[in-house]
């Protein structure tokens, strides 16, 4: 068994369970464009005629949820830990007393490692203990094999 596929049988063995909504498919919003790839709250101000995307960038785009299992800790905790170097540190930014630190995430159907890197911070958020959080950075453990990654999360206004 590789250092992955350990790690994922950890994960749906002592993992939390959680719900990953994303939106998947749907044509990109114009007002993508209008502001250099970031949601232009302005550009649909301007053009009421236009479909709206609320936000996601995505129009017309399918909801879809997976429960997922992965760790959960409070970030605050990790900070002084080691875990995170400085240069992390300053890529989070201002940490909030509500954020997250996700470790791993392994997809409960079928066992496999979702990459969280590729989720769409406008649009796709976490569902963990009745709370909606956004994913801020993702960092991938420095290990040999590539394994797992360590997430951080806001908590979604």
């Amino acid at each position: 068994m590789t250092p992955l596929e350990m790690f994922c049988v950890n994960l749906l063995t002592y993992g939390k369970s959680f719900i990953l909504n994303q939106k998947t498919g749907g044509d990109s919003c114009p007002c993508l464009e209008y502001r250099d790839g970031s949601y232009s709250r302005e550009w649909h101000r301007l053009n009421p005629d236009e479909l709206d995307c609320k936000g996601t960038g995505i129009i017309d785009g399918t909801p879809t949820e997976t429960i997922c299992k992965g760790t959960f800790s409070p970030l605050v905790l990790n900070v002084g830990s080691g875990l995170l170097n400085k240069q992390q540190l300053e890529q989070i930014g201002e940490i909030q007393e509500s954020d997250l630190a996700l470790f791993g995430t392994v997809r409960v159907s079928d066992g496999a490692f979702l990459n969280l890197s590729t989720l769409n911070k406008s649009s796709d958020y976490i569902l963990y203990d009745g709370t909606k959080y956004i994913v801020k950075n993702v960092f991938n453990f420095s290990t040999s094999d590539q394994v797992g990654q360590l997430v951080v999360l806001s908590q979604k206004e």
